[in-house]
């Protein structure tokens, strides 16, 4: 028998992997004890694992399962059968308690037994621990997950064990507590649209973010079937719009401040505000390629829909990501916004990112705001500066005009 013992504390994300990629038969969640809450039932208090790590459970128990099957028929953690998955509770700042702990578990399995301990998820003293405990017993293996370099790594001397498998975006929702329920992997436009979506918003930033709101808010209320026609007044950098979607046959000009609706496809995407940028980011991520021309990210989804476990749901305000990528083992939340940016927004789409991803979770927020462009006394933007510091990408309007938005994206992603 395989049995797996994991350090449950920093990275439910590289807990997933190694149980995924080892597949072991038996698995032992080592918790730290802030993940243990006690309930009463009839009369008795009965501990329980807090929600994140019941998430964890949950996610374990999926693993198998595809993602239409998991969509068709959701399952609750409470409704698994989790006979294979123990769990337990130590002090993580106890090093004696912990190998205490590991030492109890170890001695209901035979020598014959191949134990592994996943220092990877655990903190400091846990892999100390782990790592101490592991070389009293010929049978255990301590190991590490290597994300970067995408291999399972024997801890006692580098050696790789096996390649990692791969973690699916909606391997990582069921981990933080949600569950995918939309996610468009294909885009509302034809080709020759996307087209003109990678060729026009970077004409299209030319304008100011106040011009393009009145565009859209003028669009948004005009019925958008071929041959309708709508009034767009703006004697300022607005024409730049009208211009660029000219040039492209979306629109043609029919007599001052007058247009008329030629490709009415591409002009409903206005009916929902903002998309243009969340399809440009999209599309411009789907086509990107590695070196060997194979795709660059292994998932690429835009509009995902989430429906969050109550307890999360108190955590997280919005139920949708703009646009969610995976490159290897690693989700990247792209959020975008076709405004002025506030730092509220900032501090969302960085929570957003850690939710679902944990500590490797990727954060980006492309914006058409002039966000660099708006310097201090010192001459650094403020709101450029904090994203900096906060380990998010930032792409704004200078980046879309330049074309430098599949670079950002790459260097966000590595």
């Amino acid at each position: 028998m395989t049995v797996q013992i994991d350090f449950f504390d920093r990275s439910a994300t590289k807990t997933l992997i190694s149980i995924k990629t080892m597949q072991p038969d038996r698995i032992v969640l080592l918790a730290s004890g802030f993940h243990k809450k006690t309930v009463a039932k009839n009369g008795r208090e009965i501990v329980r694992p807090d929600d994140a790590l019941a998430d964890m459970e949950h996610a374990i128990n999926c693993l198998g399962r595809s993602e239409e099957h998991q969509l068709e028929n959701p399952l609750k953690s409470n409704e698994l059968e989790q006979d294979n998955i123990e769990t337990a509770f130590v002090d993580p700042d106890s090093i004696m308690e912990i190998k205490t702990e590991l030492e109890r578990v170890l001695e209901r399995y035979d020598a014959s037994d191949d134990i592994f301990i996943d220092l990877t998820g655990g903190a400091e003293l846990m892999i100390a621990a782990g790592y101490a405990v592991a070389q009293e017993h010929d049978n255990v293996i301590p190991i590490y997950t290597d994300v970067q370099k995408g291999v399972i790594v024997n801890a006692c001397d580098g050696t790789p064990i096996t390649k990692t498998k791969e973690i699916r975006l909606y391997d990582f929702m069921n981990a933080c507590g949600g569950a995918m329920l939309s996610g468009k992997p294909d885009s509302m436009l034809n080709k020759q649209d996307l087209d003109i979506v990678i060729k026009a918003l970077p004409e299209v930033s030319k304008a100011s973010g106040k011009a393009y709101t009145k565009f859209v808010n003028v669009v948004f209320g005009t019925g958008h079937n071929a041959g309708n026609y709508f009034w767009f007044k703006d004697q300022g950098d607005g024409r730049f719009i009208t211009d660029v979607f000219c040039k492209y046959n979306v629109i043609k000009s029919s007599g001052k401040d007058c247009y008329q609706i030629l490709n009415e496809d591409f002009f409903s995407v206005f009916k929902m505000k903002g998309i243009l940028l969340e399809l440009y980011i999209f599309e411009t991520a789907r086509r990107m390629k590695d070196s060997d021309g194979t795709p660059f990210f292994d998932e690429v989804r835009w509009s995902v829909k989430i429906s969050w476990d109550e307890s999360d749901a108190d955590k997280i305000g919005e139920n949708e990501v703009d646009v969610l990528l995976r490159r290897n083992n690693t989700p990247m939340v792209v959020s975008c916004k076709m405004c002025n940016l506030t730092p509220t927004m900032i501090s969302e789409v960085g929570y957003e990112a850690k939710i679902i991803g944990g500590i490797e979770g990727k954060a980006v927020l492309a914006t058409t705001d002039d966000v660099r462009a708006r310097k201090n006394g010192e001459g650094k933007s403020d709101l450029a500066e904090k994203m900096k510091h906060l380990g998010i990408a930032l792409i704004d309007r200078e980046d879309i005009r330049k074309g430098n938005v599949e670079m950002k994206l790459r260097k966000a992603a590595e």
